[in-house]
């Protein structure tokens, strides 16, 4: 004899736990990467006059002009208040210190994201690099677990909070 509730007692495929957690995952992937390059328009100067002059007027973007943080001190910033946390870092010149949870390439940006350091940290600061020099020489010696410090330009939270064309050091 056939047991018949054995198949009736399974859960479709789209009722178990498991499923939206990938779709989660996926799509929070797909937003966080999608928006690189809508911040990064640039209106072309009339004159190259005046862009000589402005760049002499303007200091080079260094570390010592960077603001410190931590990425604890930054991560409960963005969760405590998103709309004042973008008022104070976004696109501003920050140096984060944290611990090296994931280093990896999405959509050909190598990433490395950095948080407090415990053990169940699911947000992070995620910090894109462009210079291929940056990416090979540095990132490529970075393991997890490791400490560093990264500089780059908040563009705010979609998941996680974000930095742009980091440097390490």
């Amino acid at each position: 004899m056939k047991n018949t509730n054995e198949n009736t007692h399974k859960k479709a495929w789209y009722k178990k736990w498991w499923v939206w957690v990938v779709i989660v995952i996926i799509a929070a992937a797909i937003a966080s990467s999608g928006d690189s390059n809508s911040d990064s328009s640039v209106t072309e100067p009339q004159s190259t006059a005046s862009s000589e002059s402005s760049a002499a007027s303007q200091p080079a973007v260094t570390e010592e002009t960077a603001l410190a943080i931590s990425a604890k001190d930054l991560l409960d910033a963005y969760d405590n208040n998103e709309v004042n946390a973008d008022n104070q870092y976004k696109d501003k010149l920050l140096s984060v210190t944290g611990v090296i949870s994931d280093i990896g390439v999405v959509l050909d940006q190598t990433y490395i994201c950095i948080n407090g350091g415990g053990d169940f940290e699911i947000l992070s600061v995620q910090c894109y690099f462009a210079d291929e020099t940056e990416i090979s020489e540095k990132v490529a010696a970075l393991s997890k677990g490791q400490t560093v410090t990264i500089t780059g330009t908040c563009s705010g939270q979609s998941l996680n909070v974000e930095l742009k064309d980091c440097i390490i050091g």
